[in-house]
């Protein structure tokens, strides 16, 4: 009798235990592990290469227990806002702002930062965001429709993005241009000085991190694969002049977000 209970004791544990293997390899276990890994990616990051150098800018390194735990809490809490499908552009905006905003600041504030404010304040906007959009307590007017808005969007995108590589071709700023990342900081102050002046630093930056990138977006929809490679080089051509990393990265998480709602 003792070895059968004993059987049956151990029967139930190897079950609960492939129970929670299943659990952790779910679609919605593996999100959550891939949203740990990546906090984790970022203090690795931030002690290798980050506070080695950059220490001269202010980003250093002082490590305390209690704060790192803290920060790692904070951060655990944070990810009750996100759901693993992404079903709504709302979704994704959590899931953007959990990855872009919170995952840094917890990083930052465990391994450097001793002000436990700024991070609290950006999780709490993220919370009353999420509570005001999934409830009725504040009634959101409806945007208007518009006909044709796509096309509309796309022609005005379209001529900005003349703009700018006309524009950089006439202030001389195209001839400077760069892909070295040594020389990144260089090539910057230099053709900010001849292109990024007054309204134009707007004008600018909108069009290669808003309206380049949505081209790419729409006629990723469209399934234009010419066109999208064109304006992918045109991005290219934008980050050389401008230097600036995040140039470089957007087309590729708009990339990103396509091939994840066409395979998902």
């Amino acid at each position: 009798m003792s070895g059968l209970v004993y059987t049956s004791e151990f029967v139930n544990r190897q079950f609960r235990n492939t129970s929670l293997i299943r659990g952790l390899l779910s679609t919605g276990g593996l999100f959550t592990i891939s949203l740990v890994l990546f906090r984790g990616c970022l203090d690795a990051a931030y002690v290798l290469f980050v506070n080695k150098y950059f220490e001269y800018q202010g980003f250093g390194l002082e490590f305390d227990g209690g704060r790192y735990f803290a920060s790692w809490a904070i951060y655990i809490f944070s990810l009750v806002i996100v759901k693993h499908r992404v079903k709504e552009i709302g979704d994704l905006f959590f899931v953007t702002a959990i990855l872009c905003v919170i995952a840094p600041l917890t990083s930052l504030y465990g391994l450097d930062l001793k002000d436990v404010y700024p991070v609290l304040v950006s999780l709490s906007s993220l919370i009353i965001v999420h509570y005001i959009s999934n409830t009725k307590f504040v009634v959101i007017p409806k945007v208007p429709y518009i006909r044709h808005g796509q096309v509309f969007a796309a022609v005005v995108s379209f001529v900005f993005v003349v703009y700018l590589l006309g524009w950089y071709c006439i202030s001389g700023a195209m001839n400077h241009i760069s892909f070295s990342l040594e020389k990144m900081y260089e090539t910057r102050a230099v053709t900010v000085e001849l292109a990024d002046y007054g309204i134009l630093t707007y004008l600018n930056s909108w069009t290669y991190q808003i309206f380049n990138v949505f081209l790419i977006g729409y006629f990723l929809y469209k399934r234009k694969f010419i066109v999208v490679a064109l304006f992918f080089i045109v991005q290219i051509i934008f980050y050389g002049v401008s230097s600036h990393k995040l140039v470089l990265f957007l087309p590729f998480l708009v990339l990103g977000i396509w091939f994840y709602f066409r395979y998902t």
